[in-house]
């Protein structure tokens, strides 16, 4: 029996992330923590082939709030997808109203992430595909940053055709035994 509270699970796969990871599990964990208690959550981070610290930095800022798990996956949908596997699988009890919330490991997510989806979620919206925003381009030639200003469209009712792994969340109903 489903008994209307969720269980949010934050999926973040990273590989070589040990500078940029700390500030997104900060702003992750802050959004966490503005969940009500009815709401039971995690946080995965999948650590993908990395050479660095990342695996280290992200035991020792999630404690208990969360876990780590070391692959050689080579490949992010497939970290992704063990994530969330893994997630699922450390679930106690049923696996229905499981809410799965992806980010990157050098993103920032907002303090109302969370809590935002978690609305959607209640309204019985399954799936979101949001949006995301660059810190800086500087990395890059002059034309990347413009191609991605003319290419990137959001139109006025916040509709949008930008699918990212980063950004996307679903709702993982009680019928299914797995993700993929």
């Amino acid at each position: 029996m489903i008994d209307g509270s969720w269980h949010f699970a934050v999926l973040i796969p990273a590989r070589d992330e040990e500078e940029l990871l700390p500030r997104c599990l900060r702003s992750v964990l802050i959004a966490v923590g503005r969940l009500p208690d009815r709401v039971r959550s995690n946080i995965v981070v999948v650590s993908d082939s990395s050479t660095d610290r990342t695996g280290q930095v992200a035991t020792a800022l999630l404690g208990a709030r969360g876990c780590v798990v070391n692959v050689q996956a080579r490949n992010v949908g497939s970290a992704r997808r063990l994530a969330a596997d893994y997630a699922l699988g450390r679930r106690q009890g049923a696996l229905g109203r499981v809410w799965l919330a992806n980010t990157d490991a050098d993103c920032i997510v907002p303090s109302s992430w969370l809590c935002d989806q978690l609305k959607l979620a209640d309204e019985g919206v399954e799936a979101i595909a949001g949006t995301v925003s660059v810190d800086g381009f500087e990395e890059h030639d002059p034309e990347v940053a413009e191609r991605f200003r003319a290419s990137y469209v959001i139109d006025s009712d916040g509709t949008h055709p930008h699918i990212h792994g980063a950004n996307l969340a679903s709702y993982f109903p009680a019928q299914n035994s797995r993700l993929w």
